[in-house]
């Protein structure tokens, strides 16, 4: 199984070495030798630097800022970009890693994200719709607020439905 695994990941690699996109490898608790879930996504953003946001604590009614330009890599480095809009925000947040899909937090609840090819009138911009919700910061929201992975993808959805 590993060795095929190992087969897969290369090809994968090989097929896709002139690509911009992302790519998630899953392997489920099924198909591991001591039930471990393995999860690893790559990003080929203009952005990779990663840093650590600690946990924070907000006022009651606080609202936290929607961004655009998290995956801008001239912004400087805790620099999100543009605010579009705000969305209520909780009083405790978690410690997470910051990128420009950021991926993992303190609890280990880990979010990978691969984007795809779609029609052009299917696309979405900050210029050409009134959605103030990108992927990039709905993780980095379900990052702050959940420990576990179900109620984490509850909430983006409802996140990219509502804004």
């Amino acid at each position: 199984m590993t060795k095929k695994l190992f087969l897969l990941s290369l090809i994968i690699m090989i097929i896709q070495s002139g690509i911009m996109a992302c790519t998630i490898i899953a392997v489920g608790k099924d198909a591991t030798a001591d039930g471990s879930v393995i999860v690893s996504h790559t990003d080929t953003g203009e952005d990779s630097r990663i840093f650590v946001v600690p946990a924070q604590t907000f006022d009651p009614g606080a609202k936290a800022p929607v961004y655009w330009g998290i995956q801008d890599a001239d912004n400087p480095l805790k620099d999100d970009g543009e605010i579009l809009g705000y969305i209520p925000q909780v009083e405790k947040t978690y410690k997470y890693f910051q990128s420009a899909y950021s991926h993992v937090n303190e609890h280990q609840l880990g979010i990978g994200e691969s984007t795809t090819a779609q029609r052009e009138e299917l696309t979405c911009t900050k210029d050409n719709s009134e959605a103030i919700m990108t992927i990039e910061q709905a993780q980095i929201f379900a990052l702050q607020r959940f420990k576990k992975a179900k109620s984490a993808v509850k909430f983006i959805g409802d996140l990219m439905t509502e804004y």
